[in-house]
């Protein structure tokens, strides 16, 4: 594609190129921008200067060649930098918002008149479905980890796990917001029995956190999760102040902040900094009977359960909108839809009830 367009298109005259002008939206977005954000921005620029001559104005872009673009993106293999297979299409949708975004930037600055990603589509996107926990699974997801760890008698260990896949389902957070939890009372308050997510400055122990989106919010808990933070609570160790790692992995985190701190870089930091190991879920499911194979099985089933099981409970949209954080109506109502589909189920299930 490269050379497609250094045939002489990329020799004429431009007002602004593909480099400049994704160096002008960085720029700009780096503003305020966490640098999650800008790291995936980023990541979509170089695959844009992998395709595009990056000296080639933007005007020369047209819809041919971003559908072209979006097409042909592959996974690279980072050891040999070469592209291989090809990127999911949910990731593919992912590089097509942030093409379309620096793209409305440069038609809102007036370098283009029309945006070329926004008449590009992906078609049909395949997803694969995620296995939704019923009640049952979970406890005996549950059970697993304790059998797992009492054999290893690590007591720590197993209440550690079960209290942190009970805030996702009996709460609904993110894996990041979970990871993140502080043991202070402004963020876990066992009197009103909720939890409460926002914006943590950084000190220089802590690092910083950050709700997405800046949707703070407040989650009620269930007595079955406050009973689980409390068992785990009474056995953490008092110098630490997060609730789902250890005392070494606290150690961890504030050395490797206070070094971002010491090289001023503290803009770097992201929330999944502080992530432990998260990979044993998928072997808890499998020891529990859970099926990990027809269906997609991750940590984030456990946050989809529970918008799930509320939805099916009749809870108004813009409650369970407020409870699960989202910033758009839309992500809200999928969870409706698949209520929806369990819905008819049962009212099948009513009908051959009559029937018999």
């Amino acid at each position: 594609m490269k050379n497609d367009f250094s045939d002489g298109l990329a020799l004429k005259q431009a007002d602004i190129s593909l480099k400049q002008i994704c160096d002008k939206f960085i720029k700009m977005k780096a503003a305020n921008s966490a640098h999650s954000t800008i790291r995936a921005y980023k990541e979509t620029i170089n695959r844009l200067l992998n395709f595009f001559p990056a000296h080639i104005s933007i005007k020369l872009i047209n819809v041919e060649s971003a559908q072209k673009f979006i097409s042909e993106l592959k996974i690279i293999d980072k050891l040999y930098s070469k592209y291989h297979r090809s990127l999911s299409d949910s990731t593919k949708s992912r590089h097509l918002r942030e093409a379309r975004s620096i793209f409305n930037i440069a038609k809102k600055w007036g370098y283009i008149r029309t945006n070329p990603f926004t008449e590009v589509s992906l078609g049909k996107i395949r997803k694969k479905q995620w296995h939704f926990i019923t009640t049952d699974e979970f406890k005996a997801l549950l059970n697993t980890v304790d059998n797992c760890h009492c054999k290893k008698n690590d007591t720590y260990r197993s209440l550690s796990l079960k209290a942190f896949y009970s805030v996702m389902y009996g709460g609904g957070l993110r894996v990041g917001e979970a990871v993140n939890l502080l043991w202070d009372n402004d963020s876990i308050d066992f009197k009103n029995k909720q939890i409460n997510l926002f914006d943590r400055p950084a000190t220089k122990k802590l690092p910083p956190f950050y709700v997405k989106d800046y949707e703070s919010r407040t989650v009620p808990m269930p007595c079955w999760v406050v009973e689980s933070l409390e068992q785990l609570k009474d056995l953490s160790d008092q110098r630490n102040p997060f609730a789902f790692i250890d005392y070494d992995g606290f150690i961890r985190v504030k050395e490797k902040w206070q070094k971002l701190l010491k090289d001023n870089k503290s803009k770097m930091w992201e929330n999944r900094f502080v992530f432990n190991n998260l990979k044993t879920f998928k072997n808890y499911c499998k020891n529990a009977g859970i099926d990990i194979i027809s269906k997609k099985v991750n940590l984030h089933c456990l946050r989809k359960a529970y918008g799930t099981n509320l939805a099916n409970l009749s809870t108004p949209v813009h409650t369970l909108k407020e409870l699960m954080g989202h910033s758009k109506i839309e992500t809200t109502m999928e969870y409706y839809l698949f209520s929806s589909d369990e819905n008819k189920k049962k009212v099948i299930e009513k009908l051959d009830e009559l029937w018999g």
